[in-house]
């Protein structure tokens, strides 16, 4: 295995939970912040480039939640849990997607109990005669 530049050096590796200072919207929309720095205060709050970098970094930052959303709530999920198949399983997750409660921070447990519960929703739905 090959050494970084880091480790030849001795240096620590930052701790992946860091938020970047320039990142973390509670620092920058501090009080204390607008104090100490009011220019910077500004920048960091009216510029279009600065909010777009935060919300690429919170992104980057949630992505193994976005994929374990998309995993749980995905087609062939879908299709396995509810036995259905096209156009039937894309008619029942439109009805998913107006129902469902849940985002990304939601734990796997959340989504699936969710899921799970509206799948019954639809299947009465479906049973009853309108």
């Amino acid at each position: 295995m090959q050494e970084t530049v880091g480790e030849k050096l001795g240096l620590q590796q930052q701790d992946p939970g860091v938020i970047p200072f320039d990142m973390d919207e509670e620092k920058l929309k501090s009080t204390g912040f607008l104090i100490n720095s009011p220019v910077s205060f500004i920048y960091y709050n009216l510029s279009k480039k600065e909010k777009g970098a935060r919300r690429a970094f919170r992104l980057q930052r949630d992505q193994e939640m976005i994929d374990r959303f998309n995993r749980v709530l995905g087609p062939t999920n879908l299709q396995q849990v509810t036995g259905l198949k096209d156009q039937a399983l894309e008619d029942f997750m439109i009805f998913l997607n107006r129902e469902l409660s849940c985002d990304y921070h939601c734990s796997e447990l959340q989504l699936t109990r969710e899921l799970l519960s509206i799948w019954e929703k639809y299947k009465e739905l479906q049973e009853t005669p309108e």
